[in-house]
């Protein structure tokens, strides 16, 4: 038997965790890096000497001697400095537990990882810590997990997913109940909740592929490409205006690239092809564009991705905000398609990601001739003209006689004006004749002040055009009718249509140079097209740039985005796995979707990350194969209700021992609610339907249009109100995931909200038309109706005395129908319910 000291000392040590070992590298680096590689580290000539790339480096010093010294955190000036606030000069200062973590390194001995070399070569460069980071690593098929539910070997998404649970002692959920899944299938996909006669056909099928086949007929159906496409227009930043503040002018063609995407994802277009066409479909169509085939509008219209960023050059478009507009794009670019924000390296080097301010512009240069700020196009000359040949044709035909005619109106409004002097002349004295006459026909900017002042002493002389009514009605009602005549003609032309879109000047290939701080003004070296060196680093050839500085296009836009599609990209595949899981689970595998580097959240799990990362090349890059992939699996099947056990363990359902339960989006909580009141309109494509302003400068969605709200306006400057309660995406540049609240913002708008008011009266006008007047009997249409099941005993009952009381109420205080105001109130009550706005 141990003395009980010996015990107690047994019990701390067992009790006591080894504190991890700090080491330069891993951990003192990156710090470095962060706050102090600017002035000592980035560039071939460090301030004051002091290099801090290598520990070997900052023992060695600068002018002002070591800067660091092992075990002695005391006598390391550069330890002292940090913590004194004098270094880093910036505002930026080190925060305290980094600081208490170089001071623990310096006390413990300045630990490397490995013996480090004698030099280094100019630059930050890519360490090896940094090429072995997950997501820069090549992506390999990771080994499936070999593992069965209830004797039944599982399929590789759910074996990752249960081995994760299992390591916890967890498994999954029992599968939802069949209502549950197909509300969760329709409005997944669609964004719309099914018909209770959908709902009770599905419950009655008993067939094993009963599930399989629905998710089929989902993913054929148009409003599949329209929620889909919701989605991805927030990744392109899409709007309907340009963001150019205070005006936000209208973008009146861009709609057409909305349109592309839905059509696109309706034909499940390869989404390898549907990425290329977007970066460089104006490179695929060949050129003449004066008569477009139906495949070269599909091009150019796909090119609308890269002209969605704010471009705040419609009203001038100097210099200073053409760059502004093109740094967004690239933003929208790099995050959207590689889930990195490079645009940390615009001034200088990265300070988390080995991101180099060269990489920044090798990655510019890949898009600088299409956008080419020094020889900037502004918004209007970005477009395709849609016109025919025998359009233009009759277009000028229609000109020519609208030109003939106001030719003769012009003469015939001559005359009578000369008339008309004539007449007027006569009035003055005779000796004023010819100085008057000549005044006359002096244009005005050039009359002599003795003329204006003949004009002035006698007004009615000055007979000009606008005012022919005053002398000769008759006559000017004449010239009104010929001028209508020559508006009606005009509008015989055939009308004007276009496309926004992007393309290059033709053998005009802008150098792209480096700007010293990120300033345009001070240009430095040429730098060549390429993809960051850390994507290339595993896999260095890849990709080679075009060199054609001569031909239609310059090829690189083109070049790239079949070298990012190729199916070996790990970065592209990664992040585009993982956006389609966010839109699944609402949480996406890296909870950051547009930024994989440090400064997002780690992967939950890797390895099945990268098993779907390269399930899309693999499946031809159907998107639909991908959605069936995840929504026929077990993981996404699963109830949402909370267990204890698993909410002691992953209360974040990190593991996903249970389906994520998640509020609607504001577009399908519109739609969904004039789905319910037969009132959709499903009508597909067609230019975005203008927003309403209020009398307070609040913006709405017009009441009357019952068309999806994928068809409504989207300004940037001045969004729609409900859009904006319900969490709608922040356009700055591109939403790469929304962030959904439940608050009280929310609990107002679906109360005093005029949409929901008018639709709740329209449903209680619904279910009162039917011929009945047995309350429960409507009370059983309302809940099928809004939640397509039956309500319960106590739903029944809580319903029929709220309709009861309600009724009093409006009797009491003589409203003109208060039977239909019950109505309007509980209906109200059931669309703005949790259990209609949430998908479980």
């Amino acid at each position: 038997m141990l003395p009980a000291f010996e015990i107690l000392i047994f019990a701390l040590v067992l009790g006591t965790e080894t504190p991890q070992r700090v080491t330069f590298e891993e951990d003192i680096r990156p710090i470095f890096k962060a706050y102090c590689f600017d002035c000592h580290g980035a560039t071939e000539k460090p301030k004051g000497g002091l290099d801090l790339r290598l520990k070997k480096l900052a023992i060695r010093g600068g002018k002002s001697g070591a800067s660091i010294k092992e075990n002695h955190p005391e006598q390391s000036h550069l330890l002292q400095r940090i913590k004194s606030g004098e270094m880093p000069p910036s505002e930026k200062k080190v925060p305290p537990e980094k600081i208490a973590l170089i001071e623990r390194w310096l006390k413990n001995g300045a630990s490397t990882l490995r013996t480090e070399p004698e030099s280094l070569p100019p630059g930050i460069g890519i360490t090896e810590e940094e090429r072995n980071y997950w997501f820069f690593k090549p992506l390999l098929e990771p080994k499936v997990p070999d593992i069965t539910l209830n004797q039944k070997k599982l399929a590789p998404l759910d074996a990752f997913i249960l081995t994760k649970l299992q390591q916890k002692k967890l498994s999954f959920n029992p599968e939802a109940d069949k209502r549950t899944l197909i509300r969760r299938a329709y409005l997944d996909l669609t964004g719309l909740p099914p018909t209770i006669d959908q709902v009770e056909r599905f419950e009655k099928n008993t067939a094993p592929n009963a599930y399989e086949t629905l998710v089929d007929e989902l993913l054929a159906s148009p409003a599949y490409g329209e929620r889909w496409a919701r989605h991805w227009l927030d990744v392109a930043g899409y709007a309907d205006t340009e963001g150019d503040s205070p005006n936000d002018s209208l973008r009146p063609h861009i709609y057409k690239y909305r349109d592309y995407v839905i059509r696109a994802l309706n034909t499940d277009k390869p989404f390898n092809q549907f990425i290329i066409e977007q970066l460089a479909g104006d490179e695929l169509a060949p050129k003449p564009w004066d008569e477009l085939s139906i495949q070269q509008r599909e091009l150019l219209a796909a090119t609308g991705f890269l002209r969605c960023g704010p471009d705040i050059t419609a009203g001038g478009g100097a210099i200073a905000e053409a760059e502004q507009t093109f740094t967004e794009s690239i933003k929208i670019i790099s995050s959207g398609l590689l889930g990195l924000s490079v645009g940390c390296a615009q001034c200088h080097d990265h300070r988390y990601d080995p991101i180099s301010q060269v990489d920044y512009f090798r990655f510019r240069a890949i898009f600088e001739p299409a956008f080419n700020p020094s020889q900037w196009r502004k918004p209007a000359e970005r477009t395709a003209a849609l016109m025919t040949k025998p359009d233009r044709e009759k277009s000028a035909q229609i000109e020519k006689v609208a030109q003939e005619l106001a030719t003769k109106l012009q003469a015939d409004t001559s005359s009578t004006i000369k008339v008309i002097f004539e007449k007027e002349l006569q009035k003055i004295p005779a000796e004023l004749h010819e100085p008057v006459r000549k005044a006359f026909e002096t244009p005005e900017a050039k009359r002599t002040p003795e003329q204006k002042t003949l004009f002035e002493k006698y007004p009615k002389i000055n007979v000009r055009a606008g005012i022919i009514d005053q002398y000769d009605p008759k006559a000017m009602a004449e010239l009104k009718k010929a001028q209508v005549t020559i508006d009606a003609k005009r509008a015989e032309k055939p009308k004007e249509d276009f496309y926004a879109i992007m393309s290059e000047v033709p053998s005009k290939i802008p150098a792209t140079k480096l700007f010293h701080r990120g300033d345009y003004r001070q240009p430095l070296q040429e730098i060549i097209p390429g993809d960051l060196s850390i994507a290339t680093v595993h896999e260095p050839k890849l990709w080679d740039c075009p060199t054609n500085n001569k031909g239609e296009t310059s090829g690189r836009r083109l070049a790239f985005a079949q070298y990012l599609t190729s199916g070996k990209h790990p970065q592209f595949n990664r992040t585009m796995a993982n956006r389609i899981w966010v839109y699944h689970f609402g949480q996406g595998i890296v909870d950051t979707p547009g930024e994989f580097g440090k400064l997002g959240t780690a992967p939950s799990q890797p390895e099945l990350l990268d098993w779907l990362a390269l399930q899309l090349p693999k499946n031809n890059w159907s998107l639909k194969a991908f959605h069936k992939l995840i929504m026929t699996s077990t993981t996404y099947r699963q109830s949402s209700v909370h267990r204890p056990e698993q909410d002691s363990v992953d209360i974040s359902n990190q593991l996903y021992g249970r389906f994520p339960l998640r509020r609607l989006e504001a577009e399908s909580i519109r739609d969904s609610i004039l789905k319910v009141n037969n009132r959709l309109d499903s009508t597909l494509y067609g230019a975005a339907i203008p927003l309403k302003e209020d009398i307070a400068g609040v913006m709405h969605y017009p009441d009357a249009s019952p068309r999806k709200t994928i068809y409504m306006q989207v300004r940037r400057h001045k969004p729609s109100a409900f859009l904006l309660t319900f969490d709608g995406p922040s356009l700055s540049p591109n939403c790469d995931k929304r962030t959904p609240s439940a608050g009280t913002p929310q609990a107002l708008a679906l109360m005093n909200s005029e949409f929901i008011r008018s639709e709740s009266n329209h449903l209680a006008t619904l279910i009162l038309k039917n011929q009945t007047t047995d309350t429960n009997a409507l009370i059983l249409q309302a809940w099928k109706t809004v939640y397509q099941r039956p309500p319960n005993s106590k739903e029944l009952t809580l319903a029929a005395n709220f309709l009861t009381e309600s009724k009093a109420t409006y009797t009491a205080t003589k409203s003109k129908d208060p039977n239909q105001m019950a109505w309007t109130d509980l209906c109200q009550q059931l669309l703005a319910s949790n259990e209609f706005i949430y998908l479980e």
